[in-house]
């Protein structure tokens, strides 16, 4: 039941992600969903642990880059504080859309960004698995070009909204 459940709201509530840039360039684009919990055994719900889930989350997005031969993202507060900007002006919204990243490419002092969206009660593993098998959530995780991540989970109902930004550092 959970996996017709989780399908469901994966074509239902998750966003494209969008790769932004300073100058003009194609922005990937795609559709995927749904967060989870502190735990991969357990769902994401309003009563879990929002920064625990982002580290399960983190970790779970490098493990898939280290799959693939891939540097690790590196933390960044910039872009963990704008995400969590980003998930919280969404929350209680219909959907999810993606917001200019001008302003963060001048903030974290970047010249390319990318974000990832989600809202759901699925586990960050479920998620991570339903970005793998989006095209343009997954070009954002497995981008050689970023070089650090900040993600921001935030309460959304009986949901948990989070936001992942993808910045390429001395790029």
């Amino acid at each position: 039941m959970r996996t017709g459940v989780l399908a469901a709201a994966l074509g239902a509530v998750l966003s494209g992600c969008s790769g932004i840039t300073s100058s003009p360039g194609p922005a990937a684009s795609a559709t995927a969903d749904s967060p989870a919990s502190a735990t991969a055994d357990s769902p994401a719900s309003a009563t879990a642990d929002p920064a625990a889930y982002s580290e399960d989350l983190f970790a779970r997005t490098n493990d898939e880059r280290a799959g693939l031969d891939l540097e690790q993202l590196e933390p960044s507060e910039c872009a963990q504080q704008a995400a969590t900007q980003r998930a919280a002006a969404l929350v209680g919204g219909s959907e999810l859309v993606h917001a200019p990243m001008q302003s963060l490419l001048e903030e974290c002092g970047v010249d390319r960004a990318a974000e990832n969206l989600v809202r759901s009660d699925a586990t960050a593993e479920e998620v991570v698995a339903a970005w793998m098998d989006s095209p343009g959530h997954r070009n954002n995780i497995v981008d050689p070009d970023m070089t650090a991540l900040g993600i921001g989970c935030v309460p959304d109902g009986a949901e948990l909204l989070c936001s992942q930004i993808y910045l390429r550092l001395g790029g």
